[in-house]
């Protein structure tokens, strides 16, 4: 319950790691995991990402075979209704 509460109080910003002996695993290398990736190391924790695909960038990634960029992904939102996402997607229309 400890460890629990440490890693709880961590993402809340109220206690910073002064350790490298934890260690974390990250699942997936989209955006998410790579700001989490970064967050924890500069923190003091040792954080290992593991991605399923031979690319990182999940759902973000730009398709390069026709010769020319086609941008792909973060074009989707999931879950509209009390989404902050879907305010701002909004008002750039």
């Amino acid at each position: 319950m400890l460890r629990m509460t440490s890693l709880v109080l961590f993402f809340l910003g109220l206690v910073q790691a002064t350790f490298a002996q934890e260690k974390v695993i990250i699942i997936g290398a989209g955006i998410s995991g790579l700001a989490a990736g970064k967050t924890l190391q500069k923190s003091g924790y040792e954080a290992v990402i593991l991605e399923a695909r031979d690319r990182v960038g999940g759902k973000i990634w730009t398709e390069r075979s026709t010769g020319s960029s086609l941008y792909l992904g973060a074009s989707w939102i999931h879950a509209i209704t009390g989404n902050p996402i879907t305010s701002l997607a909004k008002k750039s229309t």
